[in-house]
């Protein structure tokens, strides 16, 4: 397999490399998206532009005339002369804090952390996803929240996709929160990658952040051939724990690489 590296020239400031043919013309030559490149970051090692309204749709990854799309929104309201941010898909992040917050109860000062605190293969760079806990895999048609599109060309056909839990995540369910109870070992949480087309899922995959007592920690690899050839790769989360306004733990999860052809 031959790999391409796609960049954010619109954020970033980095030359593009590719030394391979258009995946297009060769099946065997895929393209990956690492976000090694980005350089926009603040003092708490997050993507600095995560509550810029301007910047919602601009998470735009290219190679040669291709490229992808990794969703982000972001709303700003105010009360009592108090505003108050939050955000929604994916938003770039090199934090390596890996403390539990949980005792302190501060977590959306701390919300920016994978796992392994660090990106794929030692790199600094990964994707914080957070996802909208009020719809399962059966709004993948309609969600809007967490979502990886083919920008230039209509469909794309997802290989796959390195993902592990954030620290925010696996600490509210090992701990529990103000939100949530502590996991058991009955307990489960995952995450499912659905393919759209045509107004239809093409395929779905499972991937489980936590099962049978035991926690995602690493980098890990989900295959996402069955899938087949889609328009948007669409990510909602699930639990065990879950109640009239969906799950009720951190729906939050990481994502290390995407891996895609056509």
């Amino acid at each position: 397999m031959k790999l391409n590296r796609i960049i954010l020239p619109a954020i970033i400031a980095a030359s593009l490399c590719s030394c391979s043919d258009d995946p297009k013309e060769d099946p065997e030559n895929d393209w990956i998206v690492y976000f090694n490149d980005i350089t926009a970051f603040n003092q708490n090692n997050y993507w600095q532009f995560c509550y810029d309204m301007e910047y919602q749709k601009t998470l735009t990854f290219y190679n040669f005339t291709e490229a992808v799309n990794f969703s982000h929104s972001c709303e700003i309201t105010e009360f009592g002369g108090v505003k108050y941010y939050s955000w929604r898909g994916f938003t770039p992040s090199r934090a390596t804090d890996t403390k539990d917050y949980s005792a302190e109860g501060t977590w959306i000062e701390h919300q920016w952390t994978a796992v392994p605190g660090k990106g794929m293969q030692g790199q600094a760079n990964y994707m914080i996803a957070f996802c909208n806990a009020n719809e399962t895999a059966d709004d993948a048609t309609t969600s809007t929240s967490t979502v990886i599109t083919p920008v230039t060309d209509g469909e794309f056909a997802p290989k796959r996709v390195y993902l592990t839990n954030t620290t925010y995540g696996m600490y509210s369910m090992k701990n529990g929160s103000a939100f949530n109870s502590a996991f058991t070992d009955q307990d489960w949480c995952k995450v499912t990658i659905s393919g759209v087309k045509d107004n239809a899922v093409t395929g779905a995959v499972d991937f489980y952040l936590a099962k049978d007592g035991e926690f995602v920690t690493r980098w890990t690899e989900v295959d996402l051939t069955s899938i087949g050839k889609c328009e948007r790769l669409v990510f909602t989360m699930e639990s065990s724990d879950s109640g009239q306004w969906g799950m009720n733990n951190a729906s939050y999860f990481a994502l290390g690489a995407f891996i895609w052809g056509y």
